[in-house]
């Protein structure tokens, strides 16, 4: 299973486009692609919590799912509660696909949390080239994501 990394960087991310919904072109394309449980996550965080992710990333490194809870509710336990159940839905959905569809959810995470980069920009051109490197899936495999989260209905279009 994928680390809190990934859930931190989007907060990270939040943190450098207009608030709440982003306007910039590229981002909102990739918000847009979000499945519905990271939308939601997204639309409830207020300053003070990106705040709190950007006070803790670095404490957050290295850190299991767990250990990554306790260090956020260290800050605020409503933050917490939210981050682990939108991670725990998201995941949920992940565990119910069948082999190859779950393979490749999991190693687009895996690669998406591992991204390092400064500016939205770079960091959209990064997740692009993962994307890429991952390549399309077989249209079963789509088709079964697709089914478990409907936004990334598009996700391919492009490839």
């Amino acid at each position: 299973m994928a680390s809190l990394k990934l859930f931190v960087l989007l907060g990270l991310v939040a943190l450098s486009f207009a608030f709440p919904v982003p306007t910039n072109k590229e981002v909102k394309e990739l918000y847009e692609l979000l499945p519905e449980e990271c939308r939601k996550f997204y639309q409830e965080l207020t300053e003070a919590d990106l705040q709190v992710f950007h006070e803790l990333k670095p404490q957050l490194k290295g850190k299991s799912d767990e250990e990554s809870y306790a260090v956020i509710a260290s800050k605020s336990k409503n933050l917490a509660d939210r981050t682990k159940e939108m991670y725990e839905k998201l995941f949920s959905k992940i565990e119910t696909l069948s082999a190859k569809p779950k393979k490749y959810m999991t190693e687009l995470v895996n690669k998406i949390e591992n991204i390092d980069a400064t500016t939205v920009e770079a960091w959209l051109e990064k997740v692009d080239e993962e994307v890429y490197s991952l390549g399309k899936p077989e249209q079963a495999v789509q088709d079964e994501i697709v089914k478990a989260f409907p936004t990334l209905k598009e996700f391919w279009s492009e490839m």
